[in-house]
């Protein structure tokens, strides 16, 4: 494939480095990017936002190597196209897997199974940067209507979409964890009529969520087998157990959450599954088509955007810039042992 070499100098760069497990720190240095392919730009990420899975990656040895800069959940202005094919300063949403284009899953175009993928902000460096090389393939334009904040946070409202699709209009639906996917599949659900519980330890994340849902910090006060669907949004030890219980007999147990600890389920449990004949599933990423947009959950998301279906931008609780950025990510991470380092912490933006 021919490269191009751009002679260009970008000034004021800088990231966010995970030199080893639980150490971050603000590099001020040129970052190199040349030559790219045609099949790729230069661009800047302007905000980003913090997951929950990149605190275990910087805290937990998670991370696929050293130095790393993480972001998964970025969006990016052209900065260089070597074919002049994407303009200098338009903005666009960075789709973050990078798949093989080989294995079945993507020859059906089911990018998001891919068996081989790559990904910005964990497999390859993302979007804590002041510049990156992005694949043309991984962007959709931005339209002028969205703001940046909103934008960096359509990869997890994509995600959330994919979600929910499993789930029937008007179900009696579980939401076990109150988090911030919780709160995005609360404002697509409560627009199919459907009834919404959420169970949450902390009770200040109540505020996130429509008066109309029925919020609660305790399980006991909940009946067996209540409901059509349960969603694990927490993936904390026992609430997989939990969901079983509380979801009807040929009702669904949808787990998105990334356990964070080795799950047991015991026989007892395991039984009460077949009995009741309920279907698990699991449900990962989201599915982008940059070929088929009707089909494609990130153009859906935009729409939901459009229409202020989901209002994202209310859900963040905490910014900073990039030269504080690891201060801030070390503060989420030490609120498992101190709530006080970031009292009523909700999501986190980045802006570069």
């Amino acid at each position: 494939m021919l490269n191009y070499v751009i002679s260009k100098t970008l000034m004021s760069e800088g990231k966010v480095s995970l030199n080893s497990n639980g150490s971050l720190e603000f590099l001020q240095q040129k970052i190199n990017h040349y030559p790219i392919d045609s099949q790729s730009v230069i661009a800047a990420p302007l905000s980003v936002g913090i997951c929950s899975s990149d605190i275990p990656r910087c805290f937990d040895a998670k991370a696929y190597f050293y130095p790393l800069v993480i972001g998964h959940e970025f969006i990016v202005k052209i900065l260089e196209d070597p074919t002049n094919e994407y303009k200098p300063g338009d903005r666009h949403l960075v789709f973050p897997l990078i798949p093989c284009f080989k294995c079945d899953p993507c020859k059906s175009k089911s990018y998001n199974r891919c068996e081989n993928y790559s990904y910005y902000g964990s497999r390859i460096d993302g979007g804590l940067q002041s510049s990156i090389s992005i694949k043309k393939w991984n962007l959709i334009k931005l339209p002028d209507e969205i703001d940046n904040i909103s934008a960096c946070l359509v990869e997890p409202l994509a995600v959330c979409i994919h979600a929910t699709k499993l789930v029937k209009s008007r179900d009696k639906v579980l939401l076990y964890g109150g988090g911030f996917l919780s709160q995005i599949i609360s404002q697509i659900l409560i627009r199919e009529n459907c009834e919404i519980t959420v169970i949450e330890r902390n009770q200040y994340k109540e505020k996130y969520f429509d008066k109309r849902i029925k919020f609660s910090t305790d399980t006991v006060k909940l009946e067996d087998s209540i409901f059509d669907a349960s969603i694990e949004c927490c993936g904390a030890s026992g609430a997989l157990v939990k969901c079983i219980s509380l979801t009807k007999a040929n009702g669904k147990i949808i787990q998105m959450a990334n356990p964070n600890v080795n799950l047991t389920v015991d026989s007892t449990t395991l039984s009460k599954l077949m009995r009741k004949e309920q279907v698990l599933l699991g449900t990962w990423n989201s599915l982008y088509r940059p070929d088929d947009l009707d089909k494609c959950e990130w153009n859906l998301a935009i729409k939901m955007l459009l229409s202020k279906i989901v209002d994202l931008k209310q859900l963040i609780s905490h910014q900073s810039n990039i030269f504080n950025s690891a201060g801030l990510i070390n503060k989420i991470y030490q609120r498992r042992e101190d709530k006080s380092y970031l009292p009523e912490f909700n999501k986190a933006v980045i802006n570069i």
